[in-house]
């Protein structure tokens, strides 16, 4: 895979929330409010916490308040307020919870994740991957060949090895790319 740029955004003390995965009805949710954005080079899968009621990890397991992804042809997963939710092996998965749910979904191609108010998301190694924030949440991208990333209102993002990534903050968070990375 061609490696054009290596970003990773941590936050200002150089840091992001690293969580493993838990079992179900454990409870994984650490506040998280970043005012900054910072490109570094990443690893493909981290959890990450953030403000409000929702975790999302890439590894196999969930957590209550978690959404998970894995290798995906299509998801989208969408976090707003209470169910837990898991689904298996899909070609096409759409799930969607809201407020702290608890989310898994099987291997599939395209991924595409959403949250809004705090919640963490991280991806795994997806081919397509789009992640959008609203409001303090941290987000983890994976190994992707192609990902666009959004963030806005003191975002933490941390993106992983893309060959195309664009990253674009808005209100607050300030961008820059550390030289050598």
């Amino acid at each position: 895979m061609e490696s054009g740029r290596r970003d990773r955004l941590k936050t200002p003390g150089g840091t992001t929330s690293d969580m493993g995965s838990k079992a179900i009805g454990e409870s994984a949710v650490t506040p998280t409010k970043v005012g900054k954005v910072q490109r570094k080079s990443a690893q493909p899968v981290v959890s990450v916490t953030a403000e409000k009621c929702a975790i999302i990890s890439g590894g196999p397991d969930t957590t209550t308040s978690t959404v998970i992804t894995g290798p995906e042809t299509t998801a989208r997963v969408t976090a707003q307020e209470s169910p837990s939710i898991v689904t298996g092996q899909e070609t096409t998965a759409r799930v969607t919870a809201q407020e702290g749910p608890s989310i898994v979904t099987g291997p599939e191609t395209t991924t595409r994740v959403t949250a809004q108010e705090g919640t963490s998301i991280v991806t795994g190694p997806e081919s397509t991957a789009r992640v959008t924030a609203q409001e303090g949440t941290s987000i983890v991208t994976g190994q992707e060949t192609t990902a666009g990333v959004i963030a806005q209102e003191g975002t933490s993002i941390v993106t992983g090895q893309e060959t195309a990534a664009g990253v674009t903050a808005h209100e607050g968070p300030g961008c820059h790319s550390p030289a050598g990375q």
